[in-house]
């Protein structure tokens, strides 16, 4: 069971790493959409997702 325990923990290790918060950013958007809400009232919207 602990090896199971392990197994795991070394595989989501791996995977957090696979992308950092600068690759996202040098990447290109998803998706870019016009509001005429104020930019802090948008992140916070966004910000629980």
């Amino acid at each position: 069971m602990r090896i199971l325990i392990g197994v795991v923990a070394l595989a989501l290790a791996l995977l957090a790493g696979c992308s950092t918060p600068s690759d996202l950013m040098a990447g290109n958007p998803v998706s870019t959409h016009i509001s005429t809400k104020k930019p802090k009232d948008i992140a916070l919207c966004l910000y629980p997702a």
